[in-house]
């Protein structure tokens, strides 16, 4: 995986996955809202729980740099 998106794309697959386990009706959700606010919250995480998130997010298999990068110019 190369990109912020397909990371975006493989979390998404994996929600629903899970919310389809428990729920049978339609499911709506917005994996863009959700990658976003678990983003942010990525960027404050420290140790163990950082490392946990990365690997939920999918950030541990893109090749650029999650944190910052988009400060970044």
């Amino acid at each position: 995986m190369s990109s912020l998106s397909e990371a975006i794309i493989h979390l998404a697959i994996d929600l629903f996955h899970q919310i389809r386990k428990s729920e049978k009706e339609n499911i709506f959700l917005s994996p863009f809202s959700i990658s976003s606010a678990l983003a942010m919250t990525y960027l404050g995480a420290r140790e163990n729980t950082a490392s946990q998130m990365q690997k939920v997010l999918h950030f541990n298999k893109i090749a650029e740099n999650t944190r910052g990068g988009a400060a970044k110019e």
